[in-house]
Parts: structure tokens; sequence; C-alpha cells
């Protein structure tokens, strides 16, 4: 499974979360079958296309701290939203992992 967390720079799981409109970067997540973690920092070219491009690179689930602006032009490319309010990528990970967020 794939995630897209929006951070500030430098991106990974220690960096503060954005708003995908605010965001200087985005960090994906990959977890592995028996739980490991691989991660990388990705840097869009137009937040205007970025469903499209998370969907090119396999993510499927977004993290963020609140609904991003056309939710739809997400479910479109069959990616799931699921908002909370984690100060950093990795806290916000956990509280997915954990069930505590709530899906769009």
């Amino acid at each position: 499974m794939k995630l897209c967390i929006p951070t500030m720079l430098p991106g990974g799981l220690m960096a503060h979360t954005a708003m995908v409109e605010e965001a200087e970067c985005f960090t994906l997540v990959t977890i592995h079958p028996g739980g490991s973690l691989g991660v990388e920092v990705m840097h869009p070219p137009e937040t205007e296309r970025l469903p499209a491009i998370l969907m090119a690179s396999g993510v499927s689930i977004l993290l963020s701290p609140s609904i991003p602006p056309a939710p739809s032009d997400f479910w479109q490319c069959s990616i799931r939203i699921f908002t909370g309010c984690a100060e950093r990528a990795g806290d916000m990970l956990a509280e997915y992992r954990n069930g505590f967020m709530a899906e769009a």
C-alpha cells in the first residue's frame, strides 16, 4: 500500500504536515508486507495535476490535515482521503495505522 502525506521541506516522516495546497513537497510512504516502510519525497510540478501524478506513482491513500481542494479529483483517481491533525508526517501515519483518522 502506498500513501501520500503533504509536508513542508525537507519532507520525510519528521517533516511538518501541511494542507495540500500549501505543501512544499509530498512524503510518499510504502507499507510493505510485514510492516516495513519505504519513504520517498516527491516535488510535483503542479498541484492541479497532483491526483494524476499520485495515481501514476501508485498512491491509493492521501493523509491530510484537511480535505484538499477539489477532492473529487482524488476520488476519480481512486485515491481515498483521510484527515487527521498530527503535526508531523510520522505521527499522521501512526494515527492512520491505528485507525484514528476519518475518511472524507
